[in-house]
């Protein structure tokens, strides 16, 4: 295990490492929240659930009866971005607004004592010859477990935009603060090798880095992947897991680097991933996508698209888009997705051939996607039952997850995969959240 260390500080020019972690600037005048306290029970002990509804009215329902207890107007252009919206274990909320990468970062905030958090860098300045430097910051929130600190997570970059040589220097810095933004403290900080941009375009060819944390907020661990994102698709190069030891964060590598997390669960030693076929440039499928679950360092198949569906001739992919671990960590939900077809048409794959029977297979089985699947830990061969035309939201608790179908939240036993609508209209997915 190598401990996160703090380098020592990059160029002059980024003032990276030398400065301060970043405090949002002073508060402005408080801003009125349009809080709707809903008729019915307090919340249970069970999980909240929140559903964006109209144009910004973002609901609280019980867990347990399924009834409003609470809510709060969000911005307008939040049903445009629900993917911006944070939620913490306490009711918090955050909405980061949409930015165009040449300024900084404005998030809305819930609390009605708090003006905007703003976060983040943009700066453009001459560097002598004509060339000019270029300092770039976009940092990403999340609240912690229990709902009462915050975690910023940024790659710093300094660019010098030049005729005969554009190169960048960057820096991974995380920290946390208070849900005002305020009294910083440092968490980890990784500077990367000065890049050359090669194709002139530096995303393409120098290295940045992403952060995933579980849905319930930061505790004791989070993870952060080293990438390129290149021109046609990105290159993960390393990822590593940070996790809380005696009052100080520690990174260690994992033994392979992750595409894409989708849930994980007992300090970080338990988790779920998702490799994606590498389907590129107007193409669906051309190769497999698989998802497995590691535990304790040792890797688990769970899922895989050729295995199971034999669709190696026509372009349309089955992949797992969601998955969550249950409380007791014994099963895992997900959803099984299938990719939209072009024109409307199962279309033969680039490398494939024309197979009537596989067509007329993956024809019937299109009308049943998405799906809500269920596996145990302990046989993760055997999907323990599947219910078609429907999307994974969640745990609730051990024995039930909630799920999302045609307009409306469904509970489902964990146990039989049985379903019971709860009466929650959702316009959609992604307008869901469960904490």
């Amino acid at each position: 295990m190598r401990t996160a260390c703090f380098p020592v500080p990059l160029l002059a020019a980024l003032s990276l490492a030398a400065q301060t972690l970043p405090a949002p600037p002073p508060q402005a005048p408080q801003r009125p929240r349009t809080v709707v306290i809903m008729a019915g029970p307090p919340p249970s002990q069970s999980r909240a659930i929140w559903v964006l509804q109209g144009k910004n009215q973002l609901l609280r329902y019980d867990g347990d009866q399924f009834k409003q207890w609470s809510g709060v107007g969000l911005p307008p252009e939040a049903h445009d971005h629900p993917e911006n919206i944070t939620i913490s274990r306490g009711g918090e909320v955050l909405y980061r607004y949409a930015n165009d990468g040449r300024s900084t970062t404005r998030f809305w905030t819930s609390d009605p004592r708090q003006s905007e958090l703003v976060g983040g860098a943009y700066e453009e300045r001459p560097a002598g010859n004509g060339d000019s430097l270029i300092t770039a910051a976009s940092p990403e929130i999340h609240f912690s477990a229990d709902g009462q600190q915050l975690y910023w997570f940024e790659t710093r970059t300094v660019t010098r935009a030049a005729d005969s040589d554009k190169a960048r220097e960057a820096a991974f810095i995380s920290w946390s603060t208070g849900l005002d933004g305020r009294s910083p403290q440092k968490v980890a900080e990784l500077a990367f090798p000065r890049c050359v941009c090669e194709t002139g375009v530096c995303s393409e060819s120098c290295p940045e880095a992403v952060v995933w944390a579980p849905r319930e907020g930061v505790s004791d661990y989070f993870f952060m992947t080293q990438f390129v994102e290149g021109q046609i698709q990105s290159t993960v190069q390393e990822t590593d897991v940070y996790r809380l030891v005696n009052g100080a964060w520690t990174a260690q590598k994992l033994a392979n680097p992750v595409d894409r997390f989708l849930d994980a669960a007992d300090h970080g030693n338990l988790f779920v991933t998702v490799t994606d076929d590498g389907a590129c440039c107007g193409w669906s499928n051309e190769g497999d996508d698989t998802a497995s679950f590691t535990r304790n360092g040792g890797e688990v198949q769970f899922y895989d698209e050729r295995q199971r569906f034999h669709n190696d001739n026509y372009d349309v992919s089955f992949f797992v888009g969601d998955a969550a671990i249950s409380p007791d960590a014994a099963r895992i939900g997900y959803t099984l997705q299938a990719s939209s077809l072009e024109g409307g048409e199962l279309r033969v794959a680039d490398s494939g051939k024309e197979n009537p029977e596989e067509k007329a297979r993956l024809l019937k089985l299109l009308p049943e996607m998405p799906r809500v699947e269920m596996i145990l830990l302990s046989a993760p061969g055997t999907v323990a039952f599947s219910l078609p035309r429907a999307e994974l939201v969640g745990w609730l608790d051990a024995k039930r997850m909630l799920a999302f179908s045609n307009g409306e939240l469904l509970v489902i036993d964990a146990a039989t995969g049985k379903s019971t609508p709860t009466a929650i209209k959702a316009e959609a997915r992604k307008f869901v959240f469960l904490q």
